[in-house]
């Protein structure tokens, strides 16, 4: 099973725009990933409860 299987179209788009080493604002993770900022900070927090996305003093970034 690979780490994105179980996410839904919204959340691959924003998982795949979240930098791996520092964090990154809701503004860049919504422009990379196609989305509104609203959309983005949706996404990333449900990305968060699932274990795929942290938050630096940067912004957002991929767990691991």
């Amino acid at each position: 099973m690979r780490i994105t299987d179980d996410l839904d179209e919204p959340e691959l788009r924003v998982f795949a725009a979240l930098p791996t080493a520092r964090g990154a604002g809701l503004d860049s993770v919504a422009s990379k990933a196609g989305v509104t900022v609203n959309e983005a900070r949706s996404v990333v927090g449900a990305l968060m409860m699932k274990g795929r996305a942290t938050k630096d003093t940067h912004g957002w970034k991929t767990t691991g």
